[in-house]
């Protein structure tokens, strides 16, 4: 179990949460990120809302038309 979740709601409730990793500003500029990056951000937020809100057989494993849609954007990246 990982810090985010404690044993009581551990399997009750969905724990979903992104990593990202961009660059750190030069000293003294601004912490400004791409429009790629904004867009991808924003495409990873969406798998995330997807994990919380969806109502599958099997928590577990995700939906074909899912995989679908990351095979995809993974060859694009």
């Amino acid at each position: 179990m990982d810090e985010f979740v404690d044993s009581q709601t551990a399997g009750t409730l969905p724990v979903v949460y992104n990593v990202a990793n961009f660059t750190k500003p030069a000293a003294g500029e601004p912490a400004l990120i791409s429009f790629d990056d904004v867009t991808t951000m924003f495409h990873e937020f969406g798998h995330g809302l997807h994990g919380m809100f969806a109502n599958t057989t099997y928590p577990s494993l995700p939906e074909p038309m899912c995989l679908a849609i990351c095979r995809v954007s993974l060859a694009i990246q």
